[in-house]
């Protein structure tokens, strides 16, 4: 994975390339050397690339979501099927056979 965006790439090849034309001043009234910026960012670019600390806990994060994920997927495949009620008397609950039948009094 490329941790900066090419545009940054690109930035920085065009900085340590190109010359400053004009001295920017700094407080004081002293200019920085002639290419002063682009040492700067040449080093910059050089240090060695450790990631952040954010970088590892969204990692975790992603891992821990996927896993969470997974796990409740694999519990409701384990859950029991629900029983279905028996077919052969299925409007019992009122005393009646069938749905066509109407119950007369004695």
């Amino acid at each position: 994975m490329n941790p900066y965006p090419p545009q940054l790439h690109r930035l920085l090849r065009l900085a340590r390339a190109g010359r400053p034309t004009v001295a920017a001043p700094v407080a004081g009234g002293e200019t920085p050397p002639h290419g002063f910026a682009t040492r700067v960012a040449a080093l910059w670019a050089a240090q060695p690339k450790t990631p952040a600390f954010s970088y590892d806990l969204e990692r975790c994060s992603r891992w821990g979501a996927a896993a969470a994920i997974g796990l409740c997927l694999f519990a409701a495949g384990l859950r029991p099927r629900p029983a279905a009620p028996p077919p052969e008397a299925p409007f019992d609950f009122f005393g009646i056979e069938s749905p066509g039948e109407i119950p007369r009094r004695p």
